[in-house]
């Protein structure tokens, strides 16, 4: 991994099975604490949705993100990409060095997240306000997920989300362009890193519209810039995920989560 701060990488040659399984729990947990606050998204409550309904709602999830892990840790070993701390403390191996990073992507999380609110507050609210009235817009649209429920989905963005853009997308898309642009054996250009990770920035914004749509809201012009601009945020987690691994974009996605959606809802309401 090409970066300023030196990382440690195991000497084995064999799959992390380890990392694999420990990745995977975590993105189960990250996905169980998404439920209230998608359920709230959708105007539901826990106790009217059938247990069997969950369940299977879940393996089908979590059956994609099983080959997502698996197939982000094979190209990115091939690439310097991965989740150094995990995979360094699974093989035994002292982080000491690369755990001095995380005031910095601590530090970018909330920078992001002040950002975001501050682009959305001044510019997009008032068109989106405008656009909004007489419009025939969910109930759930206008009161939004509470505090704690925008605490627990938090997880969500940081690990499941992260596993998903990162790991797994912007390595593949690293790997794809080192693979048409080849021009030794090295490690890839900073060139394909940097548009792997602008496109899966992208690809984050847009994965972000069919919640607006299940919201009742129609998807006008100006939602799509909103998404995109508003989750462009991806490029400093993927800039972290480049530099310092999984582990600091995680932490940063997370930082910014829980000031968008806990600090923010507390403060000043739904975004």
């Amino acid at each position: 991994m090409t970066t300023t701060t030196t990382q440690t990488t195991t000497k084995a040659t064999s799959f992390n099975w380890k990392l694999f399984w420990i990745l995977l729990g975590m993105t189960l947990f990250g996905m169980l604490a998404l439920t209230p606050y998608s359920l709230a998204m959708s105007g539901q409550s826990l106790d009217a949705v059938s247990p069997i309904q969950l369940a299977i709602q879940f393996v089908t999830q979590l059956i994609p993100m099983v080959l997502m892990i698996g197939l982000g840790l094979l190209m990115g070993k091939k690439l310097g990409l991965g989740a150094p701390l995990l995979d360094n403390w699974t093989n035994g191996i002292s982080n000491k060095e690369n755990k001095k990073s995380f005031p910095k992507a601590i530090g970018l999380g909330i920078l992001v997240s002040i950002l975001i609110m501050v682009v959305d507050i001044f510019i997009f609210n008032p068109f989106v306000q405008k656009q909004l009235a007489g419009a025939d817009v969910s109930q759930t649209a206008s009161a939004g997920p509470t505090a704690w429920q925008g605490f627990l989905a938090s997880f969500y963005g940081g690990i499941t989300e992260e596993i998903m853009m990162r790991l797994f997308l912007m390595t593949l898309l690293v790997w794809l362009g080192s693979k048409m642009f080849r021009k030794n054996e090295g490690q890839p250009t900073a060139g394909i890193v940097w548009g792997a990770i602008i496109l899966s920035t992208i690809a984050f914004g847009l994965g972000h519209l069919p919640a607006i749509i299940s919201m009742g809201i129609s998807l006008t012009p100006l939602f799509v810039i909103r998404a995109l601009v508003l989750n462009s945020a991806g490029i400093a987690f993927g800039w972290l995920y480049w530099k310092y691994g999984l582990e600091h974009a995680m932490v940063s996605h997370f930082i910014t989560d829980i000031v968008l959606h806990v600090i923010g809802v507390l403060f000043l309401g739904t975004l």
